[in-house]
């Protein structure tokens, strides 16, 4: 979901009496009209744009660049009406002149439109930025809910003196103690997140500064950052990377690879950890991560205190995009339990939520996230965790784990949120029992544990169906995995639960979970259940583990955390795809750096001080290629999800849309908007708006693959899909 390339039309000539008049082009500048005597030139000439390719660089502390493009008709000079791809690096005023913004850079195209022909350009914008201490480290106050920066640690850096500087920039020596925590090498962050937080093991030492250098392979980002340590925390073990430079660095080296090298200063001596690299992904990640909290400060509901004796509570909250920390989204403060709510399923477009009610968890509610969060009570009971439909119209119930239905069914609901048994839908067997069932992005399929109650089934399978919304109909249950180990009689081994379609429907990413007797917790409990994320393919039904994911090879380990790679649970998946990959949102038990290092499963604040340990028990999200081939992994690194509650437990996350914006509202890509598409309006700003393109860019609304731009009118030669009703790329970078 990169920002959207802005449409270009044809230029508006003037009628009747032949004069010049002025016209507004795609991004607002104004432009002269040709005359008629240019139109006959045109029809037999060429057009082009001098130069054909710029490079122009921004560099801290200095002025603005601006580059001159003309329009050419045959060499010679004509008017057009100018636009830029990406506005977010800069503009193109009425005469052609490039202008940047100062603090993106990038590569976009200068079009040049005469009498419906149109000439490209290329802008290279190379962004150098220096810096010393984070500018709000004078002004930081006390963290919120989700920490400083919204992902916890000391704050800030501070400005470093001279002699730091020079001992950081001078020979520096290694301490294989002193090692990386977080974020993982190779990461695939998004654009549009939060700056993570850095944090490393010092070993013994006592270090005062450190030099962060961020190095994108194109050339097209360079940072060169010094810091002393923060304020708050006797031992500099974590920095917060200044919002403004990781804004800069992500969108600059969208779809790039970066290289980072961080020293640290002792003194004198400086030392050095070997370099690490991050993808940066030409894609952003929009819309609200649902989860519930269990030991949230936003809501007080809970009869029974915290181990220090205050009270929290269990509430569904939501992170909204740069927020730092998270606001209710269900449940409410009250002087017992009846105002919790935290099993729940979300609809992947955004509309309703349904959580189950604190006093009575066989009372479901629902709520009309599109409408305030208002709630309402079901009259369906009984449905805790169903599989609701993309749109909100229908909800599948969930036979297994805590009060289950008494078999599965389909329910519809009306725009007033009345729930209607449908009576024996065609293909639906009354005896299936199944679990944790999931609807696909296009609605077409429904993926579940193949829990009991018909041929086949055996508690610990993964199953599809395909569904007819048309006629509330279901096709044949077909086997998509099944673990290798599960003894029914005894209910060990490993089962398969909480499956979740990739935006493509194609596939399924899904936990494997070792019950040991206590089978489908899913890592709910404070008990040892391991879980571990797979995905597989629904054409070859070839199964994979999400090794990169589920953290193989390279997480940090203590006492209390030998192999964290099998505490990762409750996966569900962005349903709009964006640069290459699907996100992938999951509860972990993982260690956080040096913020969250606590005994596993320890997550319920009756157990333990709330106020002054962190559990790790928290939302984490992965990129995933949507090109994966069957067999393969397909995963990277994961990383911490900012902006949710620090303090408190949080677990079963859904990544879905915001309400739809209507045209004429702020927006940064077509998924966004009601209509499909954002177009840069004529005072410059990104809105969205009707689209008078002949074909979609990346994000923009779609049906079919022919609705989208081929890779020759796509600024960035790629080839777009339509993928959940959006265009999108399928192919990751490779480096």
């Amino acid at each position: 979901m990169k920002w959207s390339i802005l449409t270009v039309s044809a230029l508006l000539l003037s009628g009747g009496c032949g004069g010049n008049r002025t016209t507004v082009g795609d991004n607002g500048d104004m432009a002269v009209a040709v005359s008629p005597s240019d139109m006959t030139l045109l029809s037999s000439g060429t057009l082009t744009i001098s130069p054909p390719s710029a490079l122009v660089t921004v560099q801290t502390g200095q002025s603005l660049p601006t580059e001159q493009f003309q329009a050419l008709l045959d060499g010679q000079p004509i008017s057009a009406t100018w636009s830029i791809s990406r506005g977010e690096i800069g503009s193109v005023d009425g005469t052609g002149l490039f202008s940047t913004v100062g603090q993106t850079g990038g590569t976009a195209s200068i079009n040049a439109m005469v009498q419906g022909q149109k000439a490209v350009a290329q802008i290279t914008v190379d962004v150098i930025r220096t810096e010393n201490g984070d500018p709000s480290f004078a002004t930081v106050g006390p963290p919120g809910v989700g920490g400083y920066g919204g992902v916890g640690g000391d704050g800030p850096g501070g400005v470093a003196t001279s002699q730091q500087t020079a001992t950081l920039q001078g020979t520096a020596t290694t301490d294989a103690t002193v090692k990386m925590l977080y974020p993982y090498d190779g990461t695939v962050f998004p654009r549009g997140l939060l700056a993570p937080l850095l944090m490393w093991n010092p070993g013994t030492h006592q270090f005062d500064s450190l030099r962060l250098k961020m190095t994108s392979k194109s050339g097209s980002f360079s940072y060169d950052g010094y810091f002393s340590k923060p304020t708050n925390g006797s031992v500099f073990q974590n920095l917060l990377i200044p919002q403004a430079t990781w804004d800069s660095m992500t969108y600059t080296a969208a779809g790039d690879q970066v290289t980072v090298t961080i020293t640290f200063a002792e003194g004198s001596v400086a030392y050095a950890l070997p370099s690490f690299k991050w993808v940066i992904a030409n894609g952003t990640l929009h819309g609200i991560v649902y989860y519930q909290s269990y030991g949230t400060s936003l809501a007080q509901n809970l009869n029974q205190p915290a181990q220090n004796g205050t009270r929290f509570g269990g509430a569904t909250l939501g992170i909204k995009p740069g927020a730092t920390a998270p606001v209710l989204a269900a449940g409410h403060t009250s002087s017992d339990d009846s105002g919790c709510r935290v099993c729940h399923s979300v609809a992947s477009g955004g509309s309703r939520l349904m959580t189950q009610d604190g006093v009575n968890y066989n009372e479901t509610h629902l709520i009309a996230l599109s409408n305030n969060n208002t709630e309402t009570t079901l009259g369906a009971g009984q449905s805790a965790f169903p599989a609701i439909f993309p749109d909100g119209s229908r909800f599948f119930t969930n036979t297994t784990m805590m009060w289950p239905d008494t078999s599965s069914r389909l329910y519809t609901l009306d725009a007033s949120g009345n729930s209607t048994l449908v009576s024996s839908p065609p293909g639906l067997d009354a005896a299936l029992h199944t679990g944790w069932p999931s609807f696909a992005p296009n609605g077409r399929l429904l993926a579940f544990n193949f829990y009991s109650g018909v041929s086949g089934a055996d508690g610990a399978s993964l199953a599809i169906m395909p569904f007819d919304p048309t006629s509330n109909s279901f096709g044949t249950i077909t086997k998509i995995f099944t673990p290798s180990t599960f003894d029914p009689s005894t209910l060990n081994g490993w089962i398969s639960v909480w499956p979740s379609f990739l935006p493509t429907s194609s596939a399924l990413i899904f936990e494997t979970e070792l019950s040991n007797g206590n089978p489908y917790s899913a890592g709910r409990t404070d008990v040892s259940t391991h879980g571990r994320l797979y995905w597989s393919d629904l054409g070859t039904q070839t199964a994979h583990a999400l090794d990169k994911l589920n953290g193989t090879g390279y997480l940090p380990t203590n006492s209390n955390h030998p192999d964290d790679t099998t505490l990762n649970y409750e996966p569900t998946v962005d349903p709009v795809a964006s640069g290459g990959y699907a996100w992938i949102v999951f509860t972990s038990r993982r260690i956080y750096g040096n913020v969250a290092t606590m005994t596993p499963f320890l997550s319920d604040p009756r157990n333990y001080d709330n106020a002054t340990n962190i559990t790790t028990k928290k939302l984490w999200a992965a990129a995933f290629d949507l090109n994966a081939q069957p067999g393969s992994d397909g995963s990277h690194p994961a990383f911490y999800i900012p902006g949710q509650e620090l303090y408190a437990g949080n677990s079963r996350g859904f990544w879905t849309a915001l309400p739809c914006q209507a045209n004429g509202q702020s927006c940064q890509s077509g998924d966004e908007c009601c209509g499909g598409y954002c177009e840069q309006s004529s005072n410059g700003a990104l809105e969205c708006a009707p689209s008078t393109a002949q074909c979609g860019k990346e994000s923009d609304r779609c049906a079919t693959d022919s609705d989208c731009c081929p890779p020759s009118i796509d600024t960035d030669n790629e080839t777009l899909h339509c993928v959940n009703s959006y265009c999108v790329t399928t192919s990751p970078p490779i480096f």
